[in-house]
């Protein structure tokens, strides 16, 4: 036995070795960290600068330690080249469900997680009994299926009798498990006593009933305010549940009779609707007309569709989706089942997601092609937040051994997956393109060699694939460099715009048994870019296998696990480069999850197949092990987005929802709003809906446009035209990508929604066209100057409203990381005004004047100094400030300095005033985020120093006023 576990051990020893190689270099390049700062190329003031993040230094941690990682991997490969090459005997082998499925990753959970899935814990402990009563494994596997049938079927049941049964619930949420286990323990009897005779059809009879739990879709009451409300369904929604519920049940009987035919040519036993229905379940979303008020992400999944089919925009020319074209489908399903109304979004998203789960589980079904695609439908689960339908529908169809071995065939579907997912959602379209590269080639060569061309000519299905290329052909060519152009814009600035923030936190659940919290945060922070990097490293790891093993070489890669392994190593590597950067502190995995998740199931649906012609059958089992945790952990513990876990299926079968008193029933009919439908909405999100229709009223007239910041859906509600290709100025940071965006304008908006200062460029664009900011019942709307004056009279006030009234700007770290990028920065800068500190006129309170330039805090709640300009700033053209101070920095120190300023017509004023952070002295303050700022003429400057300590000494090193460049020309 311990001769056993040394040579699994060595067999493992190139991938531990590649993760510790990893892990400590993680360990000690984040010891640079604090000497590091995050170089800035533009004037982007969004989280990265918001926070002080080395974002750029953070990504080079994971990509070079990953490189190194791999590096390892292939190195350690080659040394062990003679183990890896050698089969040992094994005394005892483990039982892939046991072993595989049940008690290793049961184990590792355990001890990382300190929690135990409820279910999977009991299913794991009825196997455990099952080895008691039945030697065989085969009929041990056969009745967890059957187990796993009689739960499902038994919430079938449930959503049945819910429906036909109104007043009373027949089968109670909590009674679920106890009818499952009893009537599996009868039906247990029942068999053992006719030694398992009829084990099989009972199997397939157990999966007629699973398409009635689509009749779960058809619940449309609602529990509000102590009386229950009823929304209809529209008569298409019906009627496409239906169509799934017939479809699926005709499936199971056309199977039926198959394997019935072939009983004794031991035919897998699960349906294909089987599988779809168990994914469909597990990707469930309540079909409720519920609105939570996020009109952002519910607009970007809904509006492309409205602009470009209802508002007749151009695609690409007047809009663009600028997450890609996936909102389509859902647009197009609000739009057929019920006419695009807002509040629709979760039952058009619920068939969405029922389409793309029947696609999906076809493709799975097809690849696995034995029962054990059963557990693979009960492993696969998502979280609602997710992009990757068409890089997981590529993965799993272009996988197929069949399809592969057709190759003509395979190239021509490669094709056209890659252009649907490149226009699908861009960066995992570009995944799908460089993954299959390798082994296109690959097919294009041997296709050359064997002459199949001659041969596939003559066949038909070559030419009915040459009609369906056609079309995405002729789309792809016609706006790819488009498509690339709106990327490109958008891309440069993502780092600076969305990168993640810092060292991470560690989550509560983890290894709770460490008592030090820095220990802790470490250890998580080397644990979070581990499990991202898992699925590229194992990849690696298998691929040097496969090709290290004795055999030619030109057989090994034109077979399915080189296409898996390359494709797998190139596609997460891409993904990565976007998903990594968008991870917080506060780690969510709604974006890494998805993709960990799909690749750990196609390296057990690899190894289940292929792995005992490259490993002993106790280092499969181990391997499935790791991937089955990998995956649970990445999507069940590290995303916080709602999943369903294997098990709590049954918490979607509902008889009715529950509504929260914050949301009100509304009809769009009775506020003039057709577009929002009926349903629930949030009251504070039906109060903003009904003041911006008041100042739509009030100011826009018909077949105008208006700019909506972050309530980017409003576009559609309103059932209004994008002023811009990219519908919100949230979207644009960059000079480059606002510039292109605001030439797509072709006249200016009436109103902008509470713009973000932080948008400088869209901000700055604003000012400049003379726009007036009113605040009208709470909400801040800038209008047009001419529309202004027409409605509210004299401009004036809406510039007095800017000076007098605008409140303080908090900049958090933005001054510290522009300040800590000046050289970079600088080239930026169009004028420059230097001052002398020395010559400079400077007088204080609660300070201690050292020198003329170098001042001592003596009062910790009242310090500042006055600084008297020689000549009078213009704050429009000279919109940053740069300031260097000396001092005795501390690590962990918390600094702040406002900065207030006299005009020659305006004295100092406590919200006319910018306040930061101070981490080194050396601060780049854009002044101009205060648009007060902008229409001053300053002659004084207030220095105020906040949280510093008795007797800190400040050397005031420079001051220097500086213009930035807004007409430059960017490459």
């Amino acid at each position: 036995m311990n001769e056993e576990i040394k040579k699994n051990f060595k067999v493992f020893c190139p991938l531990i070795f590649g993760l510790f190689v990893m892990a400590i270099s993680i360990v000690i390049l984040s010891l640079f960290t604090d000497l590091k700062y995050q170089v800035f190329y533009d004037m982007i003031f969004q989280t990265t600068a918001e926070t002080g993040a080395k974002t750029s230094w953070e990504l080079t941690i994971f990509w070079i330690s990953l490189l190194l990682g791999i590096f390892s991997i292939i190195i350690f490969s080659f040394i062990k080249k003679k183990e890896l090459n050698k089969k040992f005997k094994e005394n005892i082998k483990l039982d892939l469900v046991g072993y595989g499925i049940f008690i290793i990753p049961i184990s590792l959970f355990l001890l990382l997680t300190q929690t135990i899935n409820f279910f999977y814990f009991i299913m794991a402990f009825i196997y455990v009994l099952l080895c008691f009563f039945i030697e065989e494994k085969e009929k041990r596997y056969k009745n967890l299926i059957l187990l796993n049938l009689i739960y499902f079927s038994t919430l079938s049941i449930k959503a049945l009798t819910d429906k036909l049964i109104k007043k009373v619930e027949i089968i109670p949420h909590d009674s679920i498990y106890l009818i499952t286990l009893l009537l599996f323990v009868i039906i247990f009897y029942y068999l053992k006593k006719n030694n398992f005779k009829n084990l099989d059809k009972l199997i397939l009879y157990f999966q007629f009933p699973l398409p009635l739990m689509l009749f779960t879709y058809f619940t449309n009451k609602y529990e509000y305010n102590n009386e229950l409300i009823k929304i209809a369904f529209s008569r298409r929604y019906k009627a496409v549940i239906i169509f799934f519920i017939v479809c699926f049940i005709i499936i199971n009987l056309i199977e039926y009779r198959n394997k019935i035919k072939n009983f004794k040519k031991r035919t897998p036993l699960i349906t294909l609707s089987t599988v779809i229905l168990i994914f469909i379940i597990h990707f469930y979303v309540e079909p409720k007309f519920v609105h939570y008020g996020d009109f952002w992400h519910w607009g970007e999944e809904s509006i492309i569709w409205h602009q470009i089919f209802e508002k007749k925009l151009i695609l690409f020319d007047e809009y663009i989706g600028t997450t890609g074209l996936f909102p389509m489908i859902l647009g197009f399903i609000q739009y057929l089942l019920f006419k695009g109304s807002s509040l629709s979004y979760l039952p058009s998203l619920a068939i969405t997601n029922i389409i793309w789960m029947s696609i999906i589980g076809t493709a799975i079904y097809f690849l696995v092609k034995t029962d054990f695609v059963l557990f693979i439908a009960l492993f696969l689960v998502f979280p609602q937040y997710n992009r990757t339908h068409m890089l997981m529908l590529s993965l799993f169809v272009l996988s197929n051994s069949k399809l592969i071995k057709q190759r003509i065939q395979w190239l021509q579907i490669y094709g056209l997956l890659s252009i649907l997912s490149i226009f699908y959602y861009p960066i995992n379209g570009v995944a799908v393109v460089f993954g299959g590269a390798i082994f296109a080639l690959v097919q294009i060569y041997f296709a050359i060699k064997e002459k199949e061309y001659l041969e596939i000519c003559k066949s038909k299905l070559f030419w009915v694939w040459n009609i369906v290329l056609i079309l995405p052909v002729i789309f792809s060519l016609k706006n790819c460099l488009k498509l690339i152009k709106i990327i490109s814009l958008l891309s440069s600035s993502s780092v600076l715009a969305d990168g993640r923030v810092g060292k991470f936190i560690a989550e509560n659940w983890f290894m709770k048994y460490i008592i030090n919290q820095n220990l802790k945060d470490n250890i998580w922070n080397v644990f979070v870019l581990l499990l991202i990097a898992f699925p590229i490293l194992i990849s690696i790891y298998f691929l040097c296998v496969y090709l290290l093993k004795k055999g030619n070489i030109l057989e090994k890669i034109k077979k399915p696990e080189f296409f898996i392994l390359t494709f797998s190593t190139i596609a997460i590597s891409i993904n990565c480069t976007y998903s990594v950067m968008r991870i917080n502190r506060n780690v969510d995995f709604y974006r890494n999850g998805p993709v960990i998740i799909i690749f750990m199931t196609m390296m057990i649906i690899f190894l289940y197949k292929y792995g005992n012609r490259y490993f002993s059958h106790n280092t499969k089992i181990i391997f499935i092990s790791v991937c089955i945790l990998i995956g649970n952990i990445s999507v069940e513990q590290m995303t916080k987005f709602d999943i369903t876990s294997f098990g709590e299926e049954y918490k979607n079968i509902k008889k009715s929802y529950k509504v929260d008193d914050n949301f009100v029933y509304v009809n769009g009919e009775d506020f003039n709003i057709s577009k929002l439908g009926v349903g629930f909405l949030e009251k504070n999100s039906l109060e903003k809906l009904i003041i911006h229709k008041e100042i739509l009223n009030k100011t826009v007239y018909k077949d105008e446009r208006v700019w909506f910041m972050y309530d980017r859906e409003m576009q559609k509600i309103f059932d209004l035209k994008s002023p811009t290709r990219m519908d919100s100025p949230y979207l644009t940071t960059s000079l480059k990508s606002t510039k292109a965006n605001l030439e797509s304008m072709k006249e200016l908006p009436i109103f902008i929604t509470a713009l973000d200062t932080g948008k400088y460029y869209t901000y700055r664009w604003v000012i400049d066209n003379k726009y007036a900011l009113i605040d009208y019942k709470g909400f801040q709307f800038w209008i047009r100057p001419d529309r202004y004056k027409e409605i509210f009279g004299d401009i004036k006030k809406a510039e007095e409203y800017l000076i007098e009234d605008f409140s303080k700007q908090n900049l958090g770290y933005i001054a510290f990381s522009l300040g800590n990028s000046m050289k970079s920065l600088k080239k930026l800068m169009k004028d420059i005004r230097k001052y002398e500190t020395v010559s400079l006129q400077i007088e204080g309170e609660g300070i201690e004047f050292l020198t003329q330039k170098k001042i001592k805090i003596k009062d910790i709640n009242n310090s500042y100094i006055d600084i008297v300009l020689p000549e009078i700033i213009n704050g429009n053209k000279y919109d940053f400030l740069y300031l260097e101070l000396s001092s005795d920095y501390q690590v962990n120190e918390n600094r702040q300095i406002e900065i207030l300023w006299e005009t020659d017509k305006y004295p100092m004023k406590e919200n006319r005033a910018v306040i930061f952070e101070d981490k080194n002295g050396k601060l780049l303050i854009p002044m101009g985020l205060h648009p007060a700022w902008l229409y001053s003429d300053v002659i004084k400057i207030r220095l105020k120093f906040i949280n510093m300590k008795i007797d800190t000494t400040i050397d005031i090193l420079k001051i220097e006023f500086m213009q930035l460049n807004r007409e430059r020309k960017e490459d």
